[in-house]
Formats: C-alpha cells, sequence, structure tokens
C-alpha cells in the first residue's frame, strides 16, 4: 500500500531500563535494513526521559511536604549538559522530557497557561493495538470497539466535538454531553497527536454487564496477551507488556486515516527490562526493537 504525504512523525525513543531474552523474537524477514537515508526530510530523531526515573536532586527545589523523593535516578539534574552532549553525538534532532510537578508547584498552572498560549496544542495517547482473538465477526468488531474506547474516546471529540457513536450506543445516559459551545471549541482544535505505544492485545467479544458497570466494562471485550497459548510477542521486563513491532504500524494508519492525517509525535516507545546484577553492552535485544519499530514506521510513510 503506497500512501503519500502520509505522518509528520516524531520519533522519540524512550530508553527504559531491558530483559535477557532471545532477540530472535523480534526479527522479521520481510523488513529490510534501515538508516537514516529512509526517512523524509520531515522526519525528526529525538530521545526522551521522564523526570521521577531519570532526574535525580530529589532534595534540590522539592515541595514536597514529608519530603519523600525519587532518591537519585541518574542524576540528570546535575548531568543534563552531559545528556544533551550525548545526544548531539548521536545525531538526535529533539529531545522530550519532563520536570517533576513538586519542582514547580504552586506556579505549574501559570507555567502550563503560558505554555498553551505561545506553543501549539496537542493530545498524547497511551496507546495499543487491537487484534481480534479469533477470525470471527464479532471479535473483530470487538476489537475495533475497543480502540475506540482507547483511543477515540479522547480523538473523535477534537474532530467533530462528540463522543464516538460506539460510546454512545454502549455507554447511554452515563457519557456526559458536551454542550453547542463545548463542542465548537473541540472541534477541529489539536495541532498534533502523541502517541505512545508499547504493546498489543488480543480482543474477543464478551456478553455485557448489567450491573457494577464502570469504563472497563461498558465495552464487552475482554483483551488478552495471547492466543491458543502463544503470546503476542516477545514477553519483556514490564508486567503485561509484550513486544508487537507490527502494532505501531497499523496504529499510525488507523490514526491517520481515521482522523483527517494529523502531525504525529510518537512521543514514547521503548523496550523495558528486569533489574540485572550486570547488563551486557552487546544489547542486540534492544537494537532489533527499535529496529523493528522504525521499519513498521517507515512502511506506514511509504
Amino acid at each position: 500500500m503506497e500512501i503519500k504525504g502520509l505522518l509528520h512523525l516524531f520519533l522519540i525513543l524512550l530508553a527504559l531500563s531491558v530483559v535477557h531474552s532471545s532477540e530472535d523474537a523480534l526479527k522479521d524477514s520481510n523488513l529490510v535494513a534501515l538508516n537514516r537515508s529512509n526517512f523524509p526530510a520531515g522526519f525528526i530523531f529525538g530521545t526522551a526521559s521522564s523526570a521521577y526515573q531519570y532526574e535525580g536532586a530529589a532534595n534540590e527545589d522539592d515541595r514536597i511536604k514529608d519530603h519523600n523523593n525519587g532518591a537519585n535516578a541518574v542524576d540528570s539534574d546535575h548531568r543534563y549538559k552531559e545528556d544533551v552532549a550525548i545526544m548531539k553525538d548521536l545525531g538526535f534532532d529533539a529531545y522530550r522530557f519532563s520536570i517533576s510537578w513538586s519542582r514547580l508547584v504552586p506556579k505549574a498552572y501559570a507555567s502550563s497557561v503560558k505554555v498553551a498560549q505561545k506553543g501549539q496544542i496537542g493530545l498524547t495517547l497511551n496507546s495499543n493495538w487491537m487484534l481480534p482473538s479469533t477470525e470471527s465477526a464479532t471479535d473483530r468488531i470487538a476489537a475495533s470497539r475497543a480502540l475506540v474506547f482507547q483511543n477515540d474516546w479522547f480523538m473523535e471529540p477534537l474532530k467533530s466535538g462528540m463522543y464516538p457513536v460506539e460510546m454512545v450506543t454502549y455507554v447511554h445516559e452515563r457519557l456526559p454531553q458536551f454542550s453547542e459551545e463545548q463542542a465548537l471549541m473541540l472541534k477541529e482544535s489539536l495541532d498534533f497527536i502523541g502517541i505512545n505505544y508499547y504493546t498489543s492485545n488480543y480482543a474477543s467479544d464478551i456478553p455485557c454487564k448489567t450491573e457494577n458497570l464502570s469504563y472497563s466494562t461498558d465495552y464487552c471485550v475482554s483483551l488478552t496477551s495471547e492466543r491458543n497459548g502463544i503470546p503476542i510477542g516477545l514477553k519483556v521486563g514490564s508486567e503485561g507488556l509484550y513486544a508487537y513491532p507490527k502494532g505501531i504500524e497499523d496504529l499510525l494508519l488507523y490514526t491517520k486515516y481515521k482522523f483527517n492525517n494529523p502531525v504525529i509525535y510518537i512521543t514514547e516507545n521503548g523496550v523495558s527490562e528486569l533489574d540485572q546484577a550486570s547488563l551486557s553492552l552487546e544489547d542486540n535485544m534492544r537494537v532489533d526493537y527499535y529496529s523493528s519499530h522504525l521499519s513498521y514506521i517507515q512502511r506506514a510513510i511509504t
């Protein structure tokens, strides 16, 4: 499938800490070796960090009353110049980072308002791709419905000013309604979408509950990481996460076609590892993880 003018992608490779497993589980014979020239000029490579896991300097600028903290982490608060120098040496174009709210409060609200006034407005989604557990029509519809409840719940109001039809159908009167003024404010108000992608799930249709209703029961779908006893992908260090690289291609194309080809920033993607006494510098599994995900991103573009 050839798609022209597809996506402006801001790829941020979130390096977490990884598991000792066979890297062969991430290799795909249909994918080819990549380098930077395989991506269009508008594609921006970057990296990212998350404050609590990364920042350190917990006793400085901290406004938590009892001084509980994230200890030293990797001490980026003091080593940020070294970190940025390493990024520059690697050839990254961008760096997405976060700052602990406790360093900003009570000025956080005022700061965020100023940023919103001066910059672009975007929405970041923690997204899983959904695959039907079987080829039955009910499971295919269930996988689509699960995506609606996970992604479209947030995206559709920003596209049309209304909640998705599936949510209205399944949630009924418990779903709030936008006023006409709110709908007009929401409609086409987004400059970009941020996507955090780590894993995918199998979806099966199940009977809807009639009591003790909640978000997790409303869409009448059972999600699992296995089908016929076989995991959807390589098990990584974080609980419930399995690497499924093709899901990122499917998710990007879904977002493109359903939401009018928005600018997309991949704000998180990476592989976690169980805590080990020592780590090898021959990190083939992580190399294969990023190579396979980048290959599927490149396929989505071309």
